[in-house]
């Protein structure tokens, strides 16, 4: 199978279904998202396909503080992990070039991101 260009919204909404459905079957992930998400699917689906394009695409479609909601979550650097190899994993088996490579780049960052700036933030809270 030819892999495809991830450069319209159309692949960007395939490779974001494609990963979402192997972290709802993630035993580290899956639990968390549950938790979080409960039914509510539909609207984190669309929240991420608009993340995903404004970035990728460079087309403001979506507007947000992603960190902000991912600060209170019982989550840790293992899950960020996790999260970027799933995600990586998703990519590569489909996708190819530019866009699958600048997706690949920005998931790297936001996982060491995300992680060492929660790390640091729950290691030093004042009570």
């Amino acid at each position: 199978m030819e892999k495809a260009s991830l450069n319209n919204r159309e692949a960007i909404e395939f490779l974001v279904n494609e990963f979402y459905a192997e972290v709802r079957k993630d035993p580290l992930l899956g639990p968390v998202f549950h938790e979080v998400i409960g039914d509510n699917w539909d609207a984190h689906l669309e929240k991420m396909y608009r993340f995903w394009e404004t970035i990728l695409l460079n087309v403001k479609s979506y507007n947000g503080s992603p960190f902000k909601v991912h600060r209170s979550l019982p989550i840790d650097n293992k899950h960020f992990q996790r999260w970027v190899d799933l995600f990586i994993k998703k990519v590569n088996q489909h996708f190819r070039g530019t866009h699958a490579d600048e997706a690949v780049s920005r998931a790297k960052t936001l996982g060491l991101t995300f992680s060492y700036k929660k790390d640091y933030l729950d290691k030093n809270q004042t009570n």
